[in-house]
């Protein structure tokens, strides 16, 4: 569910606007790894995803691209 959601928020975030796409899909990054390994809900990892890249966004965005990975 939470992969199903993430990928159809930043879909129409690409579809809406190109750039807040891209920041949401970098933002929810984790988003599947916190529900697998926390157990949580799909939209709390969604929003501990974002609120813990926010601060390193770029960071994580030249690792995304550096590392070719979606």
């Amino acid at each position: 569910m939470a992969h199903i959601v993430s990928g159809f928020l930043t879909g129409l975030g690409l579809l809406c606007c190109f750039i807040p796409g891209i920041y949401l899909g970098v933002a929810w990054k984790f988003t599947l790894p916190l529900v697998i390994d926390k157990r949580l809900g799909f939209w709390d990892a969604m929003e501990l995803s974002r609120k813990t890249v926010t601060p390193r966004w770029w960071s994580l965005f030249a690792l995304i691209l550096l590392a070719g990975t979606d």
